[in-house]
């Protein structure tokens, strides 16, 4: 920079050195920075299912994965369909499945 010849350390008064200490986001950029949408849409996403993937796991519950975890929590009826990061439309499938696992369970296989 050229200021800086003038004095090469931060001026408090002077007008060029706080104008050569401004930065622009990222965000503010997307032409520039086009990954930046991205990563602060999945950040959001994060910012959701953080906190419901720790409450299903303080529960004894394990999701799969915390991606996702707050819409299955959301929409998830039956412990079998949060460990299975499914849901299963029909109330009859989902209570074939719960007695599947039940039996696979007591049988030893899971």
């Amino acid at each position: 920079m050229i200021h800086r010849r003038t004095h090469p350390v931060y001026v408090e008064d002077c007008w060029a050195c706080k104008a050569g200490t401004v930065g622009v986001s990222a965000e503010a950029m997307p032409t520039r920075k086009p990954r930046v949408a991205e990563v602060n849409a999945k950040q959001a996403q994060w910012d959701r299912d953080m906190p419901a993937y720790k409450a299903m796991r303080q529960q004894g519950i394990q999701p799969p994965s915390v991606d996702g975890a707050a819409d299955l929590q959301a929409q998830a009826s039956d412990k079998c369909e949060i460990e299975m990061g499914k849901i299963i439309p029909f109330k009859d499938l989902r209570d074939r499945v719960t007695e599947g696992q039940t039996a696979s369970k007591e049988m030893g296989l899971i």
